[in-house]
């Protein structure tokens, strides 16, 4: 048998699938979903826990969004040459697929939140995390929804157009206001549906 003294240090490591309750954009009740959650804990000389999510949204191209909305100018200089436009034709014209002729493009996106426990924290604080992370982010991708909440959706994307950077700057303010927080690391991944290659950021504080 050895007879090293055995090590003074203990680790667990955990991952789960949390069950959350779902309200949509437009206040109803929607199906459950699962949150990604993995906890790291280490006792050395104090007890250190980290806290990891990974919250899904929507990110819509500032500049797509620009040269969208230039593309529709460009087609209703077309359309309404005139200087006296009726107000049912536009109107009308702004419901067709020939006057929005371009639309931005926006993809999934992932950002992980890594959280160290401050000293005292009673309490994993999962769903605080989650929750701040999405209202800063303005648009959390959906389960089965109903076309009031698509429509809600399509609107939050419009109102919150952001690179990976304005991304990660939004969600690194929230976390520096966590009480529950002592350090965080931060990454968001953005999907490229235009390009080949993911857009990422980085962010941290400790």
């Amino acid at each position: 048998m050895n007879d090293q003294p055995l090590p003074d240090i203990a680790a667990l490591a955990t991952h789960h699938d949390l069950p959350l309750d779902w309200i949509g954009m437009a206040g109803i009740a929607l199906p459950i979903r699962l949150a990604d959650a993995a906890v790291n804990a280490c006792v050395d000389i104090g007890v250190s826990i980290e806290l990891q999510v990974e919250v899904a949204y929507s990110s819509t191209c500032p500049c797509s969004a620009a040269l969208a909305r230039q593309l529709i100018q460009q087609r209703f200089a077309w359309d309404f040459p005139d200087q006296q436009v009726d107000y049912s034709s536009v109107l009308d014209w702004l419901g067709s697929t020939q006057g929005i002729v371009a639309t931005p493009h926006s993809q999934r996106s992932t950002a992980t939140l890594q959280l160290r426990l401050a000293p005292g924290c009673v309490e994993l604080p999962v769903l605080a995390l989650i929750d701040s992370a999405e209202q800063a982010l303005g648009t959390p991708v959906q389960t089965a929804v109903k076309r009031a909440d698509e429509q809600a959706f399509a609107l939050a994307n419009g109102q919150n157009l952001m690179f990976c950077e304005d991304a990660a700057r939004r969600l690194h303010r929230t976390l520096r206001q966590l009480p529950q927080a002592s350090a965080f690391r931060l990454k968001v991944v953005h999907a490229e549906s235009l390009h080949a290659h993911d857009a990422v950021a980085q962010s941290r504080w400790s």
